[in-house]
């Protein structure tokens, strides 16, 4: 009796866990190459509060490539930050998700806040049509939430 009673608690949990990795994961047939990617907002994850950047250039003028990028494949993609060029490894071996290629001063507070936070991102995962890359900053857990571009 007790063999049959580990069997079926087993086989539940097994279940459980089977449905909770496939609702959190992309599904493995979504096609990335070639889609653009804009960070919507970062959420912090404590309050619930949004903080969007503001990714207009220091005239004014609104970049729509800013904080932006585009998928090469299904796993790598560039853009940029603000004057920096932005690379993504979405399956990343060593945990760095999103770098930059070079330490060019961003020129606006939204920006060199964009460019000072990359380095602290240590997960990236799906979540309905969000693409997540997530961080802790002074104990607080963020998330750089980006939406797909559809043109």
């Amino acid at each position: 009796m007790k063999t049959l009673k580990f069997f079926l608690f087993s086989m539940l949990v097994l279940s459980m866990g089977t449905a909770c990795s496939e609702k959190d994961t992309p599904e493995e047939k979504q096609e990335l190459t070639g889609t653009k990617w804009k960070l919507a907002n970062i959420r912090n994850l404590a309050t619930g509060e949004l903080r969007t950047l503001d990714a207009s250039s220091p005239s004014g003028k609104k970049e729509e490539e800013y904080f932006s990028f585009t998928f090469e494949n299904d796993t790598t993609g560039s853009g940029r930050s603000c004057a920096n060029h932005m690379y993504v490894n979405i399956k990343s071996s060593d945990g760095r998700y999103l770098y930059i290629t070079t330490e060019i001063a961003d020129v606006t507070d939204d920006c060199r806040y964009f460019t000072g936070i990359l380095p602290l991102v240590d997960d990236c995962f799906f979540e309905k049509d969000l693409l997540i890359f997530a961080y802790t900053q002074d104990d607080v857990r963020y998330q750089l939430q980006f939406k797909q571009v559809k043109e």
